[in-house]
């Protein structure tokens, strides 16, 4: 047996020991010896594991100069990008891959990046070539329904249910059809799919948003207080479950803890649209128009994003 040989089977052996750092030096030996697409795609698999993303993408890079063709290393670069993140990149990176080879797992990565980027079109199409593939694929079935939520709400609810069939502990799924349910106004199906949701997930923080809704809608509003502050915990840098929490308080007339609210929500995106629309709306209705113009001027001048409801992105 050769030096190499020995050394990727200590390599090797180490890492099923869980000796991670032990076995990457043992790759970056052999890389150093030979810089063969094998051992490299191997060195970059395992410094990528390790959280060493300036490493692996040097390394991978390396590797597809080495072999073009060969589908491993673009996929290995497409999952460093997506956590960098670098959704291009990651993007770009399936899609070579998936030239040389078809590999769900990757068809599937590169549908939810794509989702996330916006390009719902190009998601869908490669969420169902995957459920072609594999019709019993939760996470497929569940992305599908993302892609479809702004387009075909219909459609979006049936591959959410489709979902929980395959894998009824699936909490995101159940978080999206509750939302679902809740904007056809179908109160008590929707109250019990979030319920189960946040119950699969208590730090689900839009789980807990949608169930709040819920119960505003059902005049419930202590256990709309409930879910809103339960939002904000789970997610305490995101404005938007503070204004949800304000529009609480302010309905149940603690206007005090309505303006402290806002002023948070502010605290954490002083600069965007919702916020700032928000809370220029509170104090018109308090009777404060100069103090509100401001903040209206603002929020007419920020750059104009979607509205968040119903469009969590959360593929967990």
């Amino acid at each position: 047996m050769s030096n190499l040989e020995q050394l990727e089977r200590d390599a090797e052996s180490l890492e099923r020991m869980g000796e991670l750092e032990a076995a990457l030096e043992c790759w970056r030996r052999l890389t150093n010896s030979n810089p063969s697409r094998y051992f490299l795609v191997n060195q970059g698999r395992l410094a990528l594991k390790l959280g060493l993303l300036e490493e692996a993408e040097g390394v991978l890079l390396s590797a597809v100069a080495a072999s073009p063709t060969d589908a491993e290393a673009y996929f290995r670069l497409g999952l460093l990008y997506l956590r960098k993140p670098d959704l291009p990149a990651a993007i770009d990176n399936y899609r070579r891959g998936l030239e040389f080879e078809e590999s769900p797992a990757a068809r599937l990565l590169l549908a939810t990046a794509e989702d996330d980027a916006g390009f719902s079109r190009e998601a869908r199409e490669n969420f169902e070539k995957v459920i072609a593939i594999e019709p019993d694929n939760d996470e497929a079935w569940f992305g599908l329904g993302l892609s479809l939520r702004f387009d075909d709400s219909e459609r979006a609810e049936n591959c959410f249910r489709k979902a929980i069939e395959l894998e009824p502990r699936l909490s995101a799924a159940h978080r999206e059809l509750g939302f679902r349910l809740w904007s056809k106004g179908l109160l008590e199906e929707a109250e019990q799919s979030l319920k189960t949701a946040v119950a699969l997930d208590s730090s689900d923080a839009w789980a807990h948003s949608y169930l709040g809704r819920v119960f505003v809608s059902l005049q419930r509003f202590t256990d709309a207080e409930r879910e809103f502050l339960c939002a904000v915990d789970a997610w305490p840098e995101r404005a938007y479950f503070y204004c949800e929490l304000a529009e609480i308080y302010e309905i149940t007339g603690r206007i005090d803890d309505a303006e402290t609210a806002f002023l948070t929500a502010l605290s954490r995106e002083s600069d965007g649209s919702h916020s700032n629309l928000k809370f220029g709306r509170f104090l018109i209705r308090q009777g404060q128009p100069e103090r509100a113009a401001p903040y209206l001027r603002e929020a007419a001048a920020a750059p104009r994003a979607p509205d968040p409801a119903g469009s969590s992105g959360d593929k967990s």
